[in-house]
């Protein structure tokens, strides 16, 4: 099971920052950029590295969603 889950978030990720490099919306690429982040964190969890997990979630997540906010308010795309 916890090899199916570490494929499952490997792949996912993979497409999502896919989709952060090929997307023309700003929302939409910062959007898959928070979530493969949020997979990212979710690896270090399976893989046993609790702390890394938390910084993960804590420090590159919240500084996504600091540009999220940033990038709504600059280009007024709601």
């Amino acid at each position: 099971m916890v090899t199916f889950a570490f494929y499952l978030f490997a792949v996912l990720t993979t497409v999502l920052f896919g989709v952060t490099v090929t997307s023309r919306n700003l929302l939409y690429a910062m959007t898959s950029l928070a979530a493969g982040m949020v997979l990212i964190s979710g690896l270090f969890f399976i893989l046993g590295a609790d702390f890394l997990g938390v910084v993960q979630l804590i420090v590159y997540v919240g500084a996504v969603m600091a540009l999220y906010a940033f990038a709504m308010m600059f280009f007024d795309a709601t």
